[in-house]
């Protein structure tokens, strides 16, 4: 059995460090960027007080690597430091290519489209979605014969309770008479959530947040942060809507997540949702094109039409919300931790 190894740059508990830890007959190897926790062995920076720019521009000043150089690994992500004296016999996983639009720091910009063209020159690459897949195709010339698909997968400790959704309430302080939306997302633009306040102003009196992540200020808004994966089950089996207000996504796992729990999920109609979910999710349709206007703007509130379309999505999603009950779950199987390593061993067999 080969072992195969990944150079990863992201803290323990990010999206990107879960997915990798997933990949079976794999060893990590963890740039520490961050003063976090990381995965695997970490290999720490020469310097304790190290800008970031070093770290990422000029990984062989910043850390000891020279016995990495001439390893084979699996790249973790786009935003991984190259150590390889040799590109074109490495693997890389490129999960998206959001940070070019929407991450605010020009400097990040800058390092993500070099590192993303420097990756075309890679031996294969591994995207989550066929959307990741088509926009590399699209926007830098990848091929796309070099690109092989395989999606994220739902944390095993994410766990179905036989608790009611009363109990579930009671336990976490949670109002018994509302309506509960759910929403989980981090702090980037692209996850929409400047939305959420203007939305929740809007809908009536008894339906509050609850909003997992950085915190967001507004009515009926419920936050929620630093949790582990059992105590998030409980706060989605405790809603009654998963509601996911992104612009843009790699992949999209949240609302995955929710519908194997068994919570109705209404979202954006995204490209990359048609894929992952298709016809289980209720859609929000932006049928004026608002979106590409206000997007990221402070005045999202003066477009009346665009949030009476949100209030008439949400109000008929919660009439309709039992029939995507099954669908969900149904369609929840296909992400299961089983199906991604059965995923990995298969194209590790194509590689080795």
């Amino acid at each position: 059995m080969t072992i195969m190894k990944i150079l990863n740059s992201s803290a323990k508990n990010t999206g990107i460090a879960r997915y990798v830890e997933g990949i079976p007959n794999s060893e990590i190897y963890s740039l520490q960027i961050l003063n976090s926790e990381y995965p695997g062995k970490i290999i720490k920076p020469k310097f304790k007080y190290m800008p970031w720019s070093i770290k990422v521009n000029k990984p062989g000043i910043a850390f000891d690597i020279k016995d990495l150089e001439d390893y084979t690994f699996i790249y973790s992500s786009q935003a991984t430091p190259i150590v390889s004296k040799d590109i074109h016999n490495q693997f890389i996983i490129i999960h998206d290519i959001l940070p070019l639009k929407y991450n605010p720091k020009k400097g990040v910009r800058k390092y993500i489209k070099k590192q993303i063209e420097k990756f075309r020159d890679a031996e294969r690459i591994i995207t989550p979605s066929n959307y990741t897949k088509e926009r590399l195709v699209k926007e830098f010339n990848y091929n796309a014969n070099k690109i092989d698909v395989i999606p994220s997968y739902i944390s095993t400790n994410l766990k179905s309770t036989i608790k009611t959704k009363e109990e579930l309430r009671k336990q976490l302080s949670l109002p018994l008479n509302k309506k509960i939306i759910i929403n989980v997302a981090g702090g980037t633009p692209n996850k929409g959530n400047n939305e959420l306040p203007i939305i929740m102003k809007m809908l009536p009196s008894d339906f509050i947040l609850v909003h997992i992540g950085p915190e967001i200020k507004g009515e009926k808004i419920i936050n929620i942060q630093n949790i582990d994966d059992n105590l998030l089950s409980k706060y989605y089996q405790a809603s009654d809507l998963y509601l996911s207000t992104s612009y843009d996504e790699g992949f999209g796992l949240p609302p995955i997540e929710a519908q194997y729990l068994g919570v109705p999920v209404i979202g954006r109609k995204l490209k990359v949702f048609e894929e992952t979910m298709g016809n289980t999710y209720i859609k929000f349709e932006d049928w004026n094109n608002i979106t590409d206007v206000y997007e990221g703007f402070n005045n999202l509130d003066q477009a009346e039409g665009y949030w009476r379309q949100w209030y008439y999505t949400i109000m008929g999603g919660y009439n309709e919300k039992d029939e995507y009950i099954e669908k969900g779950k149904e369609n929840a199987k296909k992400y299961t931790f089983e199906q991604f390593q059965a995923n990995w061993l298969k194209w590790q067999k194509g590689v080795i």
